[in-house]
């Protein structure tokens, strides 16, 4: 797939995301909340799956915010149809797409941190198992409405914002590979 539009693979990009985060809601479904359970949290493969979600969710994070953004609100404010009113949406909406990332990336640093308390105490205890559970269920939450409101309204309103012309060259200047593909 590479050598796709750049919206094309950061849309695929959620689709990765979303596989994390719908593997680990299985792990902590089958697990229960019983004490067994809690320790299942820390056998290796929560947190593994867990730093590989982070570990991809920070380099979506760093196309959208240090490529994809400036530069496709450069091309969508470059004289297109209707670019002032796509211009400020866009700029608004970008802004809005970089606080919700800090708001998972801060989901992400308190689960990864009750992990290793956890971990360091031999066992988690029923309140930080409940916590992880918690600032899971947040972060899985935050992910869904921010992917989904990318895909659905910013992606297609750049695209719609970009003339013909601006549409070839900011595949060239714009294309990725997608998460998982290569990387």
């Amino acid at each position: 797939m590479a050598g796709v539009s750049a919206v094309d693979a950061l849309r695929k990009d959620h689709e990765t995301l979303r596989s994390h985060v719908a593997a680990l809601a299985g792990m902590v479904e089958a697990w229960g909340s019983s004490p067994q359970g809690r320790q299942r949290m820390l056998d290796g493969a929560f947190g593994g799956r867990l730093a590989c979600l982070n570990t991809e969710m920070e380099r979506h994070f760093r196309r959208e915010e240090e490529g994809f953004f400036p530069d496709a609100r450069r091309l969508v404010t470059e004289g297109g149809p209707g670019a002032e009113v796509i211009g400020q949406f866009f700029r608004e909406e970008a802004e809005d797409d970089i606080l919700a990332h800090d708001v998972l990336r801060g989901h992400m640093e308190e689960m990864l941190s009750l992990l290793a308390a956890g971990e360091a105490a031999g066992g988690m205890e029923e309140e930080q198992e409940h916590r992880l559970r918690t600032v899971f269920g947040l972060f899985r939450t935050v992910l869904e409405l921010h992917a989904a409101k990318e895909d659905e309204l910013v992606f297609p309103m750049i695209e719609r914002g970009l003339t013909p012309s601006q549409r070839e060259a900011a595949v060239a200047r714009l294309t990725v590979t997608p998460l998982g593909e290569g990387q």
